[in-house]
């Protein structure tokens, strides 16, 4: 089912006219912030869905050019995945006065210019540290699903040109994607 306009999800936050004001010493104007980790996953899944259409239909076919299209619109839905992840932790960061009330903004912005640089999971167990809540296990399901998505788009973004006769560079990351069904449905 298609979702209309006006049933989709916004991300987009406006300031108080207060607050606008003391930003640009004048009268109160609107200002408006953009998050994208939402955006980027309702991509990721738009493009998933395609590639599901795209097989099903293709089913009983020789290898053809719809190929291309399943090929396109798989990498969109892995890029995509992995930018929402790492936008959604940077977005709470970003909030992270009201994120994490325990700490002084200080302090908070100080750890901050240190972990900014960190991979999309240590921002994430660095959320959940100030949080006081438990780390995750690395070797669950769900943060090895996230390491997956990432290994692959960090494939894809890095690609460096192999031949088919020489499998040893990409072999340990099928290995990790062998039974990950989850990428196709």
């Amino acid at each position: 089912m298609e979702e209309r306009p006006s049933e989709r999800p916004t991300d987009a936050q406006f300031a108080p006219p207060a607050a606008a004001s003391q930003l640009l010493g004048s009268e109160p104007v609107a200002s408006l912030r953009t998050n994208l980790a939402a955006q980027n996953m309702l991509a990721a899944a738009r493009f998933s869905r395609r590639v599901a259409e795209l097989e099903e239909s293709n089913r009983s076919q020789e290898f053809g050019s719809f190929w291309e299209e399943i090929l396109h619109n798989s990498i969109a839905s892995i890029m995509c995945c992995a930018s929402s992840l790492e936008a959604y932790a940077n977005e709470l960061f970003f909030d992270r006065g009201t994120v994490f009330p325990k700490f002084s903004t200080p302090l908070l912005d100080n750890l901050w210019e240190t972990y900014e640089r960190k991979t999309t999971l240590e921002k994430f167990e660095f959320a959940l540290l100030l949080s006081e809540k438990p780390s995750i296990d690395k070797g669950s399901t769900p943060y090895q699903d996230v390491q997956i998505v990432v290994d692959l788009r960090n494939a894809l973004v890095h690609f460096k040109p192999e031949w088919d006769t020489e499998p040893d560079r990409r072999l340990k990351l099928s290995k990790k994607l062998k039974n990950k069904l989850w990428l196709c449905t």
